[in-house]
């Protein structure tokens, strides 16, 4: 499935979805995990929780779910950049992490 298919078949992403806020980063960095995930058909999602939580092999995870090798690397692909896209985002207003580390101890280049 490509790339495109993937994100066809659901319409709206995660990405376009505001983050719940939270005050505990972690929290945050769950919360934007579960909306990626509840945005993907079911197959998607349960090869990236056994290959990222469960551990499971990339070849294990495509020879049990029917994936290619391409197919699957697409969808990794495409699961990490939701992932970045959205921790990059302001949380609540706030600027991402990265900004206020940033803003904390290169004053003068914030």
């Amino acid at each position: 499935m490509s790339r495109l298919a993937m994100k066809s078949e659901r319409g709206r992403t995660a990405a376009h979805l505001p983050a719940r806020c939270s005050n505990r980063p972690e929290e945050h960095e769950i919360q934007i995990a579960i909306d990626i995930l509840s945005d993907l058909p079911e197959r998607s999602r349960e090869a990236l929780i056994r290959y990222f939580l469960g551990r499971h092999t990339a070849e294990k995870i495509q020879l049990d779910l029917n994936f290619s090798p391409q197919e699957f690397r697409d969808l990794k692909a495409l699961a990490r950049e939701r992932w970045e896209a959205r921790r990059a985002a302001p949380v609540c207003g706030k600027p991402a992490a990265s900004e206020r580390y940033a803003a904390q101890r290169l004053p003068n280049l914030a």
